[in-house]
């Protein structure tokens, strides 16, 4: 039986696989790499809708919630000076969210 754990390096190596598309801006492989993370997060919602823990449906509200918080110059219609301060902004709205989480610099 397959688990979070059993796949999660799997999710790595895609995860992977989408930056080094993006880094050789090959745009063609970067589609079918995005489809593949996909596919690892369908999955994962599939396992857990299983064990009547959460859904697909549930991960799409919170990443609706978050995209809405965090980019309020897209989606309640305040401009912003230039993107920098849309960066500041973001971060700003980012870190109400609690602690920060692991960060990769690229």
């Amino acid at each position: 039986m397959q688990s979070f754990a059993t796949i999660a390096p799997y999710t790595l190596e895609e995860t992977y696989e989408v930056v080094d598309a993006i880094e050789r801006q090959d745009f063609a492989a970067l589609k079918e790499e995005l489809g593949d993370l996909l596919f690892h997060i369908v999955f994962y919602a599939q396992i857990e809708k299983e064990q009547k823990l959460f859904d697909f449906n549930e991960i799409c509200q919170i990443v609706s919630q978050k995209l809405i918080s965090r980019h309020p110059h897209i989606f309640a219609r305040k401009s912003i000076i230039n993107g920098d301060k849309a960066i500041y902004d973001w971060k700003k709205i980012k870190s109400k969210n609690g602690p920060q989480k692991i960060s990769i610099q690229f």
